[in-house]
């Protein structure tokens, strides 16, 4: 989980409020945010550190990019340089063009192929973990080998967890289970808290989800991390328990 500096969090809770009012539910929220951290560690003035000349949270190349936007939006230069004002240029990315429906699928394996952002904003049959994934392919589209996308999605679950408003779980429901990928691999597999499971395809993990939603008020985990941590789980998942 990401731990968040005091000066990213109010950022994030600016574009989490911000978003809200142009539609955008949690999981859409979040997801945007944990691109935005991937992009700029929440930074709505930094300069790309690589010197490629990306800007802002949502590291708008050129510069003036930004202002381009800005100026579709009804939103001044001045306005632009603020985390409110880059907040509301992102919440109309079909307005000024940067949202592209057709979504490159190598990004994840819940990428979808064809998705338009009113769709996004209210998307529902994905995690939290699937709305970073899409808006990275939809209106990031960074070079597919370098996206990162577990930073994405670790940052994405983070603030979720931290401002969602149905992170609570009041059912009393066993919530050991998650969803699993190894960093660097498409597959996806279902822990249920003593066993792993391959995924087929995207429709038992939406199924599994939707289950574990019912039940929990919340999106099941949805966490990306190396071989290592995924061999001690099919260790724990073989080993007897004692005395049962």
């Amino acid at each position: 989980m990401v731990n968040f500096t005091s000066t990213q969090l109010e950022t994030a809770k600016t574009v989490w409020n911000t978003l809200k009012q142009f539609g955008y539910n949690d999981n859409s929220t979040a997801g945007i945010i944990g691109n935005l951290y991937a992009e700029s560690a929440l930074n709505p003035n930094v300069n790309e550190h690589s010197g490629g000349g990306g800007y802002g949270l949502g590291q708008w190349t050129p510069k003036s990019n930004l202002y381009m936007q800005a100026s579709i939006c009804g939103i001044s230069n001045s306005e632009a340089e603020t985390v409110q004002g880059q907040a509301k240029i992102i919440a109309q990315g079909d307005t000024t063009g940067q949202w592209l429906a057709y979504g490159n699928t190598a990004y994840h394996p819940t990428v979808k192929n064809y998705q338009v952002l009113s769709e996004f904003k209210k998307i529902a049959d994905l995690t939290a973990a699937a709305a970073a994934a899409n808006f990275c392919a939809h209106w990031e589209r960074p070079n597919v080998k370098y996206a990162h996308m577990d930073i994405r999605i670790d940052a994405t679950n983070s603030i979720y967890e931290l401002l969602g408003t149905t992170q609570k779980n009041n059912k009393g429901e066993v919530t050991m289970q998650c969803f699993y990928q190894v960093k660097g691999s498409a597959g996806v597999y279902y822990f249920d808290g003593k066993n792993l499971t391959g995924l087929n395809d995207m429709d038992e993990l939406n199924i599994l989800n939707r289950i574990y939603k019912e039940n929990n008020e919340k999106d099941m985990p949805y966490i990306v991390t190396d071989g290592a941590w995924f061999k001690r789980l099919t260790d724990m998942a073989k080993r007897p328990v004692n005395n049962i």
